[in-house]
C-alpha cells in the first residue's frame, strides 16, 4: 500500500515498510551490541558494520580499474 505524505510543500510517495519479527529481532540485538541510543551511536554502529564491506569493495573496483590500465608486454 502507499501512501502520499507531505513534508514541507513536497509531494512523494512513501511506501509502508513490513518489518517481521525476525527484524525486529535483529534490530534489537544490534541496538543492545552497539548500545544505540542517539543517531551518532547509530551512525557509528553503521560504519561499523559497512565500512570494511564499502572499502573491500572499492578496492576491487580500483584493482579492476588499475589492471585495465596497466600495458601488456
Amino acid at each position: 500500500m502507499l501512501e502520499y505524505r507531505i513534508i514541507e510543500g513536497v509531494n512523494f510517495m512513501a511506501r509502508k515498510r513490513i518489518i517481521t519479527p525476525e527484524k525486529k529481532g535483529l534490530i534489537g540485538k544490534l541496538i543492545l551490541e552497539y548500545n544505540i541510543k542517539t543517531v551518532k551511536n547509530l551512525q557509528q554502529a553503521l560504519e561499523d558494520l559497512l565500512g570494511d564491506t564499502i572499502q573491500s569493495m572499492l578496492e576491487a573496483e580500483l584493482d579492476e580499474y588499475l589492471d585495465m590500465k596497466v600495458p601488456i608486454n
